[in-house]
C-alpha cells in the first residue's frame, strides 16, 4: 500500500512545490520495505502546473493531466509521465481550475482523488503538491493522505494553519481517517532572529511533530527550479544536503507511524 503525503499550506510562496519535487526525487533513490528501489508518484493538484515545469515540461502543452483522469476522460497510465528512474508525475495545468468547479457537483466529491490513488497501488510513496488555499482540491488531497506536511517559511505563513488543521480534523472525524500532521521550516536562516524565533514558536505549536530537518535559504534551490531540475542534480550544495536529510527523516517517521498503527490494530 502506498504512503500518501500531502504538502499543504494555505499561504503561497512557502516552498510547497520545491518541497514536493525534491522530497519525491530523494525518496525515489531510497529502498522500499521489500529492499527494491522505491517507486514514487508526484501528483500536482495545483492548476499553476509547477510540478511539470520543475522537470522542464511545459504544463500548458500537456493534453492528459490529473484533470482528465479525475473526470474519467483518460486512464491514469495515459497521463502519468516518467521523469526520472523510479519517479513519475501526474501533472496539472490551468484546466484543473475548471475541475475544481466541476468537483462541486460530484458525489463523494471530497474523496475523488483518494479513489483515484487507491487504483495505483504500485507506488511506495505518493506525494501530492497542494494549491494555496482551502478549496476542494486541497480538501481532496487532505482526505487522501496519511501524512500532511506543512512547510512554514515566515511568521505570515503561520496564519491560516489553524484553519487547515480544523478542516483536517473535520475530515478525520467524518471519514475516520488515520493521518499525521507535521511541519517543516523552510527558508531557514541560522543566526537570524526572525528565523530562530519562528522555530521556537513552531516547537511550541507542533511539539514533536516539528521535523528536525530545516530547509535553509539558498540560491541553488532557485537556480535548480529555474532550470527545470530537482536539487538532487546539484550535489555538494546546501539544498541537496537539506532535502536528503528531510527525506531520511520522513522515511523514519513514516516507518515508526506504520509500526505503531499495526500494533494498535493487533491489540
Amino acid at each position: 500500500m502506498s504512503t500518501i503525503i500531502a504538502i499543504a499550506n494555505q499561504k503561497g510562496g512557502v516552498g510547497k512545490t520545491t518541497t514536493a519535487v525534491n522530497l519525491a526525487s530523494f525518496l525515489a533513490q531510497q529502498q522500499s520495505p521489500s529492499k527494491m528501489p522505491a517507486r514514487v508518484l508526484l501528483v500536482d493538484c495545483d492548476p499553476q502546473g509547477h510540478v511539470a515545469r520543475s522537470f522542464a515540461i511545459d504544463s500548458n502543452a500537456i493534453e492528459k493531466t490529473i484533470y482528465t483522469v479525475l473526470f474519467g476522460r483518460c486512464d491514469p497510465p495515459d497521463a502519468i509521465r516518467e521523469v526520472r528512474a523510479n519517479l513519475e508525475i501526474l501533472p496539472a495545468n490551468r484546466e484543473l481550475a475548471i475541475g475544481e468547479i466541476e468537483l462541486r457537483e460530484v458525489i463523494n466529491r471530497e474523496r475523488r482523488l483518494k479513489q483515484l490513488l487507491l487504483s495505483l497501488p504500485q507506488y511506495d510513496y505518493i506525494i501530492i503538491d497542494c494549491p494555496p488555499g482551502l478549496n476542494l482540491l486541497t480538501i481532496n488531497a487532505l482526505a487522501a493522505a496519511q501524512v500532511v506536511l506543512i512547510p512554514v517559511s515566515t511568521w505570515l505563513a503561520l496564519t491560516g494553519i489553524g484553519d487547515l488543521a480544523e478542516v483536517l480534523a473535520e475530515l478525520v472525524r467524518e471519514f475516520n481517517l488515520n493521518v499525521t500532521l507535521y511541519a517543516v521550516q523552510t527558508f531557514f536562516r541560522l543566526g537570524v532572529r526572525e528565523s530562530e524565533s519562528l522555530r521556537e514558536r513552531l516547537k511550541a505549536d507542533f511539539g514533536g511533530n516539528l521535523l528536525n530537518s530545516t530547509i535553509n535559504l539558498n540560491t541553488t534551490l532557485a537556480t535548480a527550479s529555474a532550470e527545470g531540475r530537482p536539487i538532487i542534480d546539484y550535489p555538494n550544495t546546501p539544498g541537496y544536503t537539506d532535502y536528503a536529510r528531510l527525506a531520511k527523516e520522513v522515511i523514519t517517521r513514516v516507518t515508526k507511524e506504520n509500526k505503531a498503527t499495526r500494533k494498535i490494530r493487533k491489540g
